[in-house]
């Protein structure tokens, strides 16, 4: 998509608005009321009282469920299978802008870890960061040269990351230096003498930015056979008018299956409500 993934919900916000819909910025929602098994309004973290008989949550659906609906709303069984429910792996995200054009970065570009078994015992059995991480480097500029300087290119290097416990500590960690010396050992030299823009995105910012459960990108866990069957619904089977859509119900994360969820999420408000 030329001009970045973003422009997906950039289309989305526009032609939302030529249908008619009114957009509220920087509006926390604090609770979503429900009253005799109803949907009945959205408060804010302003203290104003939204009243509606329909909500689609974007939100992360764990979250959702266990903090923002009324209390006594869901049921006590309901949120102890939800707490239940493993996470998904998080990510550490470094953005690099650099004054460097390196010949063998192309758009998409993935630098494997030489043992991928002890990469994901380290992540998901043990929670901490990964010795050797498969490593994935998107460099738009290859594609869109307005991207970045000329003779310059933006990184947006991933790693997978545990979601967040006390097994592995963000606030004393230097693991974004480790990532720059294993780039660098794996062909892109002297990275570090060319980096001119650096920052940093952690488990931690995603939980405190999106409220992810734990910090977890991908919803809950997909590790276990059936744990696909296990992801919150569409529609609530509770709460009469609530509906679910994003990467933490179905059909899962990544950008084709959310806005798939979305349809689905329609698809259902147009036969039941």
């Amino acid at each position: 998509i030329k001009s970045g993934l973003y422009r997906v919900a950039e289309c989305l916000r526009d032609l939302a608005i030529s249908l008619g819909a009114s957009i509220e910025y920087n509006a926390k929602v604090d609770r979503i009321h429900v009253l005799e098994g109803k949907i009945k309004g959205v408060e804010t973290e302003s203290g104003e009282l939204l009243e509606c008989d329909l909500v689609v949550a974007n939100s992360d659906a764990s979250e959702t469920i266990l903090n923002l609906i009324d209390e006594f709303s869901i049921s006590a069984n309901r949120k102890e299978k939800q707490k239940d429910l493993e996470p998904s792996c998080s990510g550490f995200v470094m953005l690099l802008g650099i004054d460097k054009q390196y010949e063998q970065l192309i758009h998409h570009n993935i630098f494997f870890s030489a043992d991928y078994e002890l990469e994901f015992k380290q992540i998901f059995d043990d929670k901490i960061m990964p010795d050797d991480p498969t490593i994935y480097i998107a460099n738009t500029s290859f594609t869109d040269k307005d991207h970045a300087p000329e003779d310059g290119s933006n990184l947006f290097v991933l790693v997978n990351a545990p979601y967040l416990s006390e097994s592995f500590s963000w606030d004393k960690s230097d693991y974004g230096d480790k990532v720059i010396r294993e780039l660098e050992s794996r062909g892109l030299t002297d990275l570090t003498k060319h980096i001119k823009y650096r920052s940093e995105i952690t488990p931690k910012d995603f939980y405190h930015k999106y409220l992810s459960n734990k910090g977890s990108i991908y919803g809950t866990s997909s590790n276990d056979k059936f744990s696909a069957f296990l992801r919150p619904r569409n529609k609530s089977r509770e709460i009469e008018g609530l509906y679910f859509v994003g990467g933490s119900t179905h059909p899962g994360g990544g950008i084709p299956l959310v806005i798939q969820s979305a349809v689905n999420a329609v698809d259902l408000i147009g036969r039941f409500d």
